[in-house]
């Protein structure tokens, strides 16, 4: 789109969305008459407002569209008639816009902009005082996915000190990637410090968690290594470059897009450097065979038993519904069913342990407790002076566990342990009686419900 004028675009998008003048220019806040000058090519937009009026223009174009008007856009634009989803559209149709008001711009007043801006091509944008949008990590990603089958993406930030909002747009990226297409090759690197904590430790750690057991079928690894706290930096190898600066107060004060090579080679490889020489994996992954042959991994476990050391173990309440109802349960992670004769069984063992084992504690989790994680899995994780260890969660051909290898994350799984286990009662039951009284009435009707199947 760079030969067509920013005007003749404009018009051409109003065509294709079957949209007025008027109508844009009201979404946008403008006169009429401001719209009509940058159609005939009278006006342009200003340089300051022109990142606003793309952004607005595009999302409003693609709000407009109906089924039929969608198909003739992609036409237009040769776009892949797989791509779907609107804000990858918006995003599009904003860059085109841009690249052609810079085209249209430097024919206009070339004195002015080939002094700030290239020759060739518009591959540099900056927003001042934006927030750190999902749109430049995993929608840019969805954009190169399409041309390639392979994605290579660098991120280092500390996400201990970054605000709610945007560590969980850095959190869902693995999630949107995954709605990509899961035969695409995706590999992720995050770089991030342990070391400096703050009052957000449990929802940052079980966030951490959160990344490390989801989604398994992406090649995701975390890394420990310092890092600027008011920095995120993310590149993607050979396609684009983004880097948002933070206030001490964790805003997001400005970012900066790039497209240029150079740049973007610069920046990858200078990452790659640190990954090689500064960066330790924080975790190693197993597979299950390897955690069977390997008997160290069972001596750890066995230790706590063998030694007659105190056993903790917090048990989601909702789970051992879900096992004594429907009778699923990962061995060695991987899943499998029980009868309800098996579960019964299983349940009165665990019911004995709790009323005659003075070296096991058990607490039931009966809730939440952190609602920006409430649709996700559960995770399970084992932790002991010798080793931490959490199964990812099992998919097809994926049901591997993960071995902590970090000292200082490990530190802070363990001190999360402790917060949950003594959490006020409002989530957590650890009187026996009462976990004994809702096991067992959960037993009782799953028992009455399978003799009503096995008489029907």
């Amino acid at each position: 789109m760079k030969n067509i004028t920013f005007g003749k675009l404009l018009e051409k998008l109003l065509h294709l969305s079957n949209q007025k003048k008027s109508s844009l220019a009201k979404a946008l806040g403008y006169d009429v008459s401001y719209i009509s000058k940058w159609i005939t090519g009278k006006n342009l937009p200003t340089q300051k407002n022109i990142s606003d009026v793309c952004k607005i223009t595009s999302e409003f174009i693609v709000d407009s569209l109906n089924m039929s008007h969608m198909q003739e856009l992609k036409n237009y634009f040769e776009i892949d008639k797989d791509v779907e989803s609107n804000a990858v559209l918006a995003q599009y149709l904003e860059r085109s816009l841009k690249e052609s008001y810079m085209h249209t711009a430097e024919k206009s007043v070339p004195n002015l902009y080939k002094k700030t801006h290239s020759e060739d091509s518009y591959n540099s944008m900056t927003h001042i005082n934006p927030r750190l949008r999902k749109q430049y990590l995993s929608k840019d990603a969805s954009l190169f996915m399409n041309s390639s089958d392979k994605l290579d993406l660098i991120i280092s930030a500390d996400l201990y000190k970054l605000n709610d909002s945007d560590k969980m747009a850095i959190y869902d990226m693995k999630k949107d990637l995954m709605s990509i297409n899961t035969s695409h090759d995706i590999r992720v690197r995050l770089l991030m410090e342990f070391d400096k904590l703050d009052s957000d430790e449990l929802l940052n750690t079980i966030m951490i968690i959160n990344m490390i057991t989801t989604y398994p079928e992406i090649n995701f690894e975390i890394f420990n290594c310092e890092v600027d706290s008011n920095v995120v930096i993310s590149v993607i190898k050979d396609r684009i470059f983004h880097a948002a600066i933070y206030t001490k107060d964790r805003r997001c004060l400005f970012t900066n897009m790039s497209k240029d090579k150079d740049i973007v080679d610069e920046i990858y490889y200078s990452l790659e450097d640190i990954l090689k020489n500064r960066a330790k994996p924080i975790l190693e992954v197993k597979s299950i065979l390897e955690i069977i042959r390997k008997r160290t991994y069972h001596q750890y476990i066995l230790q706590n038993v063998i030694y007659k050391s105190k056993l903790k173990v917090l048990i989601y309440e909702k789970e051992i519904r879900k096992y004594i109802s429907v009778g699923m349960l990962n061995f060695f992670n991987i899943p499998i069913k029980l009868t309800f004769e098996q579960r019964e069984r299983h349940i009165n063992y665990i019911k004995k342990v709790i009323k005659e084992s003075d070296n096991v504690e058990i607490k039931l989790i009966d809730g939440d407790f952190i609602d920006a994680f409430k649709e996700t899995q559960d995770y399970a994780i084992y932790l002991s002076k010798t080793l931490t260890m959490m199964s990812i969660n099992p998919t097809e051909n994926h049901n591997d566990y993960a071995i902590l290898k970090n000292s200082e994350f490990k530190n802070i799984c363990d001190k999360v342990f402790k917060i949950l286990w003594n959490k006020e009662a409002d989530i957590l039951v650890s009187n026996k009686i009462e976990i004994l009284e809702r096991i067992e009435k959960t037993l009782t009707c799953t028992k009455i419900i399978n003799e009503n199947l096995k008489s029907e």
